[in-house]
């Protein structure tokens, strides 16, 4: 049982079913967007990263990201959890190995394990609105694999494409990096007289919950980036 926009609390399973359909259509709309102002905020990559980043997968790559994955993750649509993967390896491994090559090949074939299905888990104890639920995508394990191997490349790079003040995804710096600092910005704003500050707060929903694929990928070519990175 929900409530709607109205405030009304809706019992009905098939109204239920449609406020969360429509509400996640609406979350992962792709909107027009501007690009003029962003690619001069945003480093080119070096001939050197691509020169690293571009081979076709290698077989210890892809055995390493399979073998590299909790065994009992959650399964995608196809309902295989890496453990099958990791158990049947010398059966399966083969198969595996040239789909991640082929993809890498023609990044269109990525479409053939893009599924996911998408679970919703409260964010509070009595969740009552559509949105105090977190939508998390459960992707099938090959596609997991492509985006492993891809991930494995690019962490040598990440302290170069990651700008100073981003505090995660690059080893070493923590998100609550960033808590201490506004803690600090706040007790010196507090300790000061006779001057007068402000600080803003944004609520950034669909930040947390999606991006836009296009935009990413034009503003990734426009950084320098081979195709056969654009998964």
């Amino acid at each position: 049982m929900l409530k709607d926009e109205t405030g009304a609390w809706v019992e009905d399973e098939q109204r239920l079913q449609d406020m969360a359909r429509m509400f996640f259509q609406l979350l992962y709309t792709d909107e027009p967007s501007s690009l003029q102002s962003l690619p001069s905020l945003f480093p080119n990559v070096t001939e050197e990263f691509g020169e690293s980043t571009s081979g076709t997968f290698t077989d210890e790559e892809v055995r390493r990201a399979v073998m590299g994955m909790g065994a009992l993750k959650a399964p995608g649509s196809d309902g295989l959890h890496p453990l099958f993967f990791q158990k049947f390896w010398p059966t399966v491994g083969a198969e595996v190995i040239q789909f991640a090559r082929d993809c890498w090949t023609d990044p269109t074939k990525v479409k053939l394990v893009n599924e996911t299905i998408l679970v919703l888990i409260p964010k509070v104890s009595r969740p009552s609105l559509i949105e105090q639920y977190r939508p998390i995508s459960l992707c099938n394990v090959t596609y997991k694999i492509l985006t492993k191997c891809l991930a494995e490349r690019l962490k040598m790079w990440m302290p170069s494409l990651v700008d100073e003040t981003q505090t995660s995804f690059v080893p070493g710096r923590h998100i609550t990096d960033n808590v201490c600092i506004l803690q600090e910005v706040v007790h010196s704003m507090r300790a000061k007289t006779g001057r007068k500050g402000w600080i803003s707060k944004l609520t950034l929903l669909r930040h947390t919950t999606a991006s836009n694929g296009r935009l990413c990928r034009i503003l990734w070519k426009q950084q320098g980036y081979r195709a056969s990175l654009l998964l």
